[in-house]
């Protein structure tokens, strides 16, 4: 006999967890449970003549992180649209990681499964999360259906009035099965149909190819009609969907045309804020004493309180109090104000973790112990009071701070030498200098700015979106930046004045967006339908 390798030694372990799994569920059915469904079985009749004519339902929304880990493998192995689902290159140009792109909901292998089920010619007609059209993680989704069906309607209610106590983003997706590759890949170009507000009309040009019948309801309903093919974001299959009229669809391509990517500029991308993994035991409300140490009170879960060392607390931000009142990060008023609100840094100037803890600090972080060493992110060579992504903490730059979920863009400056942490409720850029922070912050403060990323980011519930990284990488700046830093950053500074209460006169939006507009070289003419679009979504 020979010691075992450790590569056996795991592939025993999934061997003897398979054969419990398989023994269960053999004294399941012996009690009497029905048999593991299969189309091909239950459905012999049906597979005989190649599928389903019509499918219909409303699938199971289910993010993958509340299933257990042997599903999630399951699914992965089962369903090309869980096994591919991020849009790589929108995650590569946000720097996401492989995990975060890759979390389709379940409802995505519902999509494919009702694919495979249809007839050729046959027709589905889902009920699925709207966040399937425009998440990362619904690359491969969208790929599918661009690739194997022919769209024929999507109705996006995802900023409609609520209907349910739950936080859902409907939308109904109706799709003819192809018999090999998509339609709109053997047409002839044409011009999309003009936009119409009347009721659902199923005719089309006979030279023309199939046309996407779109819908978006807020409070009212708009209809119009687009081209399969240009509906994903610069033509990309796995992109995400852009729901516009042509009209306002035509002014956010001349948007897009008229700059690079702000990922693809110098400026560099946005980073996500530092990630605690245990909020309780890291962010605080605190009362810092004249001597060398602070009263700190934990903000969630059980009341506690202790003193500890001053030197390792840090003024925090969080998305939620970016620009609402005060000061650049001030608070709302049922939250603790921005000299208060702290969180407790355990990384040195380098950014690493400090070897040793303050015996104080040490006995405060001692009572989440067991939670802190738990954490996914954590390694067994990182100490247990490590925290995560701390680049968008470095105070050797200016940074730009955004909400990442929020009605519009809301933004703040922190000038070289800030301790401020933005938390991973924020989204930050590291700027080269402070002209550039400020004229980024007028840009994406603009009306312009808002109406593009509008169009591009996920819903949230309340009329919110989603300012991710990825969204706001994705955001055509002036191709001209230095003459763009020259006409916004004096504006970018009196916003941020106004932020602090420091008594100016307000910016009209007018004002901003005129400067964004000459920043772009863009005539308001070009832009007009986007802006109309936006103000009414």
């Amino acid at each position: 006999r020979r010691r075992p390798q450790r590569a056996e030694r795991l592939r025993l372990d999934t061997l003897r967890q398979r054969a419990r799994e398989l023994a269960a569920e053999t004294h399941r059915l012996h009690l009497g449970a029905a048999l593991p469904f299969r189309f091909a079985s239950m459905f012999a009749d049906v597979a005989a003549h190649h599928g389903f004519s019509l499918v219909i339902g409303n699938p199971p929304w289910v993010r993958p992180h509340a299933l257990p880990a042997s599903e999630r493998q399951w699914l992965r192995h089962e369903f090309r649209v869980m096994r591919a689902a991020t849009w790589q290159a929108g995650a590569t140009r946000a720097g996401a990681g492989a995990g975060f792109g890759a979390q389709a909901d379940l409802a995505a292998a519902f999509v494919e499964r009702s694919v495979h089920l249809l007839a050729p010619h046959g027709v589905l007609a889902l009920l699925v999360p709207a966040k399937l059209w425009r998440t990362l993680s619904g690359g491969g989704v969208r790929r599918l259906l661009l690739e194997e069906t022919q769209l024929c309607l999507v109705h996006d209610w995802s900023h409609a009035p609520a209907l349910f106590d739950a936080a859902t983003y409907p939308s109904l997706v109706v799709a003819r099965r192809t018999d090999g590759a998509p339609a709109h890949r053997h047409a002839s170009p044409s011009h999309e149909a003009a936009p119409d507000t009347t009721a659902p009309s199923t005719a089309a040009h006979h030279s023309s190819p199939p046309l996407v019948r779109c819908a978006v309801t807020t409070h009212h309903t708009r209809w119009f009609d687009r081209r399969a093919e240009s509906l994903s974001l610069q033509g990309d299959l796995g992109a995400p969907w852009l729901l516009l009229p042509p009209a306002a669809h035509t002014a956010f391509e001349q948007l897009r045309a008229a700059g690079p990517a702000l990922a693809n500029t110098p400026l560099g991308r946005p980073l996500l804020g530092v990630k605690c993994g245990c909020n309780a035991a890291f962010v605080v409300h605190a009362t810092e004493h004249h001597d060398d140490g602070a009263t700190v009170t934990a903000l969630s879960g059980p009341t506690r309180q202790a003193v500890i060392e001053r030197v390792l607390l840090r003024p925090a931000l969080r998305g939620d109090t970016i620009g609402l009142a005060g000061a650049p990060h001030a608070a709302r008023t049922d939250t603790p104000s921005p000299q208060d609100l702290r969180v407790l840094w355990t990384h040195g100037h380098d950014g690493r973790p400090l070897k040793t803890l303050p015996p104080a600090a040490t006995r405060w972080l001692a009572q989440w112990r067991p939670t802190l060493q738990a954490r996914r992110d954590a390694r067994r060579t990182h100490p247990w009071w490590t925290l995560f992504r701390t680049e968008a903490a470095r105070t050797d730059r200016p940074r730009l701070v955004w909400a990442d979920i929020a009605r519009t863009m809301r933004c703040t400056v922190l000038p070289a030498g800030d301790p401020t942490v933005p938390l991973n409720s924020c989204y930050v850029m590291r700027l080269p200098t402070l002209a550039d922070s400020h004229a980024l912050h007028a840009l994406l403060s603009s009306s312009i700015a808002n109406a593009w990323l509008g169009a591009l980011a996920e819903p949230a519930r309340g009329g919110f979106r989603r300012f991710l990284g990825w969204t706001v990488a994705a955001l055509p700046v002036p191709a001209d930046w230095n003459r763009a830093v020259h006409l916004l950053h004096p504006l970018g500074e009196q916003l941020l004045r106004q932020q602090q209460r420091v008594h100016r006169a307000p910016i009209s939006s007018a004002t901003l967006d005129a400067a964004v507009l000459q920043a772009y070289q863009l005539a308001p003419t070009l832009l007009a339908p986007l802006l109309e679009w936006h103000h009414h979504d």
